[in-house]
């Protein structure tokens, strides 16, 4: 019995120690970006999103377009680097237009990241994918 208890503490604390040394692997500010699709241009302007990562937990982020910016809220980060998020938008940018609402997907993988951002209330837009890296701090 008594081989048996330390056993199963050991394989707890091999268990914790991976998932610790996980955690961190995505640490980083995220940053990536991309222009409109063709034939959108004159209503869906270029866009860039930075998402923050610390101890293996978004710790925030943002989204631009054209040259308004709102905050990234419910972000959900999955172990394999797939994260989800939205801005509620109604930031007012410099041209004066309110901010849309945005939904932001995408996958981080080393130092790459593949991001797409769809703005829900306007489908001309459509989806846009955009590459990136982990930012150098």
């Amino acid at each position: 019995m008594k081989h048996f208890a330390y056993a199963t503490a050991l394989s707890i604390a091999l268990v914790v120690a991976a998932n610790s040394s996980r955690a961190g692997e995505f640490d980083g500010a995220w940053s990536a970006g991309g222009g409109p699709e063709t034939g959108t241009e004159r209503w869906c302007g270029s866009w860039q999103m930075r998402l923050d990562i610390a101890q293996g937990r978004p710790t925030g982020g943002v989204v631009s377009v054209m040259r308004g910016n709102t905050t990234l809220e419910n972000i959900v980060l999955l172990p394999d680097g797939s994260f989800t998020a939205t801005a509620r938008g109604g930031g007012i940018g410099t041209s004066q237009l309110e901010m849309k609402a945005y939904e932001v997907k995408g996958k981080l993988s080393g130092d790459q990241i593949v991001a797409t951002l769809t703005m829900t209330s306007d489908p001309r837009c459509g989806t846009r994918t955009g590459k990136g890296t982990r930012l150098k701090t």
